[in-house]
């Protein structure tokens, strides 16, 4: 709800909702409070820091100035590489600790190459996705500057960014994809023909300026940014300083996944099952028994279950729930019959 235009009939009341919960320091709720009132004093998500998303992005005939290319080897791809004339490579890094993407282009003619660095901010605000638009957004500043000669094309090692230049849905990071198609109206004169080639590059292998480029990917990664006056307009504030990007609505899902995660691992180390289930399965709580049983049918993966948990039918579990008088072994009648006697000794 946090993400709704102005457009929406629940735009204002979500805002003057939040407003209530934050000047109570999101510790009481109003005497009666309302559904938007109850998750945000619980979520405490401002909705002036986050992204917007529009229901309508574009009119129906629209069509992209954006042809895309997907090479189906490594081997294709060098060859469209080698065939194209000017080009703009994005590459970059995005993780814990490097956390931006930049844009650098190379002039295969002249040897020449630039660079842009735009630093987006922390993993737990910004995705993968918004940095691969980002370094497009960059490329086409560097294409304008190029003075738009030759073949113009971006090689992107991100396929959903790639696909997304020619989506009408709506979805997280959606405001980056139209900012590029904005600039691109400007790139791109009405008259000429040809469109700008979107390449996927796997690796980016054998492209001239890899290591370069990768090494001003780090620099942007530390916090490093081009001067403001050399970013594209799309980029900057009114007042020339640079943008702030809002926060990711991918990202803000992907960090509540991974809070309920961490909640429930604490809430399960307290159990006293909890060491038990550890000698079963080290890796517990996880996905590995779930990846484990997912090609077997229903009555062996039940089978399996009961075997790790040892609610099978043998004698010890059988005597637990009063279903045998002893929980011995019938065949050597020294031991209890667990799973691990049926099964080794």
């Amino acid at each position: 709800m946090i993400m709704l235009d102005n457009s929406h009939p629940l735009y204002k009341g979500i805002r003057v909702a939040y407003n209530s919960c934050a000047r109570r320091n999101f510790q009481s709720c109003k005497r009666h409070p309302s559904p938007p009132h109850r998750l945000l004093n619980k979520f405490k998500i401002n909705p002036y820091d986050t992204e917007t998303i529009t229901p309508i992005r574009h009119y129906p005939k629209w069509e992209p100035d954006i042809t895309t290319q997907v090479a189906v080897s490594g081997r294709s791809h060098n060859r469209r590489h080698h065939r194209t004339g000017r080009h703009t490579c994005v590459l970059g890094r995005f993780g814990h600790r490097w956390r931006s993407r930049r844009s650098s282009g190379i002039d295969k003619r002249r040897r020449r190459s630039k660079r842009e660095e735009f630093h987006l901010g922390s993993d737990k605000e910004h995705t993968v996705y918004e940095g691969e638009l980002v370094g497009m957004i960059l490329a086409a500043e560097l294409l304008k500057e190029e003075g738009r000669q030759g073949t113009l094309a971006l090689r992107v090692d991100n396929q959903a960014a790639i696909k997304a230049t020619g989506g009408f849905n709506s979805k997280a990071g959606h405001y980056l994809m139209d900012t590029l198609h904005d600039d691109l109206r400007k790139l791109i004169p009405t008259h000429y023909q040809h469109k700008l080639i979107v390449r996927w590059s796997p690796g980016h292998q054998g492209i001239p300026g890899n290591e370069a480029a990768d090494e001003h990917a780090k620099l942007a990664a530390g916090g490093d940014n081009t001067e403001a006056r050399l970013l594209p307009r799309s980029l900057k504030k009114r007042n020339g300083t640079v943008i702030t990007l809002p926060i990711s609505k991918s990202a803000l899902k992907q960090q509540f996944h991974h809070k309920i995660k961490k909640e429930a691992a604490a809430v399960m180390a307290k159990s006293p099952r909890y060491p038990l289930l550890r000698k079963i399965d080290s890796s517990a709580p996880s996905k590995h028994f779930s990846l484990l049983v997912t090609s077997l049918p229903r009555r062996h993966s039940s089978l399996l279950f009961q075997l790790r948990t040892g609610h099978v039918p043998l004698n010890k579990h059988l005597h637990c729930i009063a279903k045998a008088p002893n929980p011995i072994c019938q065949h050597c009648h020294l031991r209890e019959e667990t799973v691990h006697h049926f099964l080794i000794v």
